[in-house]
């Protein structure tokens, strides 16, 4: 299975996105449809709503306050991906999610959902969802462990072009407008050194912008320099 940008996506996140939003359309699950401008707060921290959310459309944030008052881009929710649903025992939600872009998205009561996972095939997606996570963020800690910030932002990068990223002429157009700030709190950098390697990136055709959004020419190309080693990498970068 392939996602947008036609290159592998999580089967189980693709497939409750679509078991939910069919519940929803025929009627058989109550959903609140909600529509929100770029950088509206979707929900604080502190709050005590007790629903999951299903995106229809864009892209949300999703961060928590860490240690020094600096904040952590935890994840990147975008349409047919759920959230909300690993807190549903009553208490405070501690993460900020923001977003990104307009956004529409349904608001699921936490006791609904919960009812709906009684459904043999939605249960299976779930669990298939909640697989891809744990496989997701084993690869992050592992890019955190193994890999200089360079590579670290080429492989964020990588990920989230095939998952949000829409495939075109002139490659995988990844039209989610984050900010050199924000893209140093996913990868865990600074603005000016994310500034740094996209400049690098352009300028070995990995990667250049159209009207604001990163296009990526080849992606398999990117995931390449994403695993590359960094000593060998840097040798051939001195030498071109």
């Amino acid at each position: 299975m392939t996602g947008r940008a036609g290159v592998p996506a999580q089967p189980g996140q693709l497939e409750l996105g679509r078991e939910l939003r069919e519940l929803i359309e025929t009627g058989e699950l109550a959903a609140v449809l909600d529509r929100l401008p770029a950088r509206a707060m979707v929900r604080s921290p502190g709050s005590i709503e007790e629903t999951v959310c299903l995106i229809r459309r864009g892209v949300v944030k999703q961060s928590r306050a860490a240690a020094g008052g600096r904040h952590c881009v935890i994840a990147l929710h975008g349409p047919g991906d759920v959230y909300g649903d690993v807190r549903l025992e009553p208490g405070l939600w501690q993460d900020a999610l923001v977003a990104v872009q307009p956004v529409q998205l349904w608001r699921i009561r936490a006791g609904d959902f919960q009812a709906a996972l009684r459904d043999g095939a939605l249960q299976a997606a779930y669990f298939d969802t909640l697989a891809g996570r744990l496989v997701e963020q084993q690869q992050v800690i592992s890019d955190l462990v193994t890999l200089d910030s360079r590579h670290r932002l080429a492989a964020t990068l990588a990920r989230t072009a095939a998952r949000l990223g829409a495939a075109g002429p002139g490659g995988v157009c990844l039209d989610v407008r984050l900010t050199h700030e924000e893209l140093g709190a996913i990868v865990g950098t600074t603005r000016s050194r994310i500034s740094r390697f996209l400049r690098e990136f352009r300028e070995c055709g990995l990667v250049h912008r159209r009207d604001g959004a990163l296009v990526f020419p080849d992606l398999g190309r990117l995931t390449e320099f994403a695993t590359t080693d960094p000593a060998l990498e840097a040798r051939r970068l001195i030498a071109s």
